[in-house]
C-alpha cells in the first residue's frame, strides 16, 4: 500500500505546483488550446478558461472543456503511456486548482495589481467532475490525487465523498479508504473527525488497512471501542 498511495500522493503536488499561471491575459484561452495545454502536461490554460479569465463562459462551454477533462483523466492507466498519465495529471490539477477560493483571489489580486479587470471566479462545478474522474479512473494515481484535491475544496460535500469512500466495501485499490480515513482525520475538514468517530463506533470501515489505521486514531483520540466487526477497538 505504502509504494501505491506514495506514487498517488506524488501525482497531485507536481500537477499543482508545476503548473504556471499565465501573466499575459491578453492570450484568452479557448477549448481548443486548453486541451492542447493538458493533453502535454500543462493546465494553466485550463485554469484560466474554467475561472473564467478574460470572458464569462456559459455552462455549455464550461461543460464542455469539463467532460473532455473527465475524458483525459479516466484515458490515464497505472502502466500506461506517461504522455497519458502527464495529461491526467494535468485535467486533475486544472479542476482542482478552478475551485480553490485561494487560487481565484490570488489570481484576482495579480492581474489587478497589473490593471487588469476580469474578476476569475470558482469553478463550482469542479467537484462533481472530480468525483465522475474518480469513479471511472483505473490508476490508482488519479484517484489518489482526486482525494488530496478534493479536501481542499471549501463545500460541504467533500466530507460525505470521503465516508463513502472510506466506507466502500470493494475499493478499487487499498490505498484509498486507508487515505479517505487519514483524510477525515484532518482537524480543518468540516465534520470530519466527527463522521470518523461514527465510521468507528459502527465498525463500518471494513478495508483491513483502512481499518488499522482507524484504530490507530481512535487509540490516540482515546475513543471507547466499537462492538464487533472490523472496525472495532478494544
Amino acid at each position: 500500500m505504502k509504494v501505491l498511495w506514495t506514487a498517488a500522493m506524488a501525482l497531485l503536488p507536481m500537477g499543482l505546483q508545476a503548473q504556471k499561471v499565465p501573466s499575459d491575459i491578453r492570450e484568452i484561452p479557448t477549448v481548443e488550446s486548453a486541451l492542447a495545454g493538458v493533453r502535454g502536461g500543462v493546465a494553466s490554460a485550463a485554469i484560466g478558461y474554467l475561472t473564467q479569465e478574460g470572458i464569462a463562459r456559459t455552462p455549455r462551454e464550461l461543460s464542455a472543456l469539463v467532460d473532455s477533462l473527465v475524458v483525459v483523466a479516466v484515458k490515464s492507466q497505472k502502466d500506461g503511456a506517461e504522455s497519458d498519465r502527464l495529461a491526467a495529471r494535468a485535467a486533475v490539477a486544472a479542476l482542482a486548482t478552478s475551485a480553490l477560493d485561494g487560487h481565484v483571489a490570488s489570481r484576482a489580486a495579480f492581474l489587478s495589481q497589473r490593471g487588469v479587470d476580469v474578476h476569475p471566479v470558482v469553478f463550482s462545478g469542479a467537484f462533481d467532475a472530480l468525483e465522475r474522474i474518480y469513479h471511472s479512473a483505473g490508476d490508482v494515481a488519479v484517484r489518489g490525487a482526486i482525494l488530496s484535491s478534493v479536501a481542499r475544496i471549501s463545500i460541504g460535500r467533500v466530507t460525505a465523498f470521503l465516508v463513502n469512500v472510506a466506507t466502500d466495501p470493494a475499493p478499487p485499490d487499498r490505498a484509498s479508504a486507508a487515505e479517505a480515513v487519514r483524510l477525515l482525520a484532518a482537524e480543518d475538514l468540516p465534520g470530519g473527525v466527527d463522521a470518523l468517530r461514527r465510521l468507528y463506533r459502527t465498525g463500518a470501515v471494513s478495508e483491513p488497512s483502512a481499518v488499522e489505521i482507524l484504530n490507530a486514531i481512535a487509540a490516540n483520540r482515546g475513543w471507547p471501542g466499537a462492538p464487533g466487526g472490523l472496525g472495532s477497538h478494544h
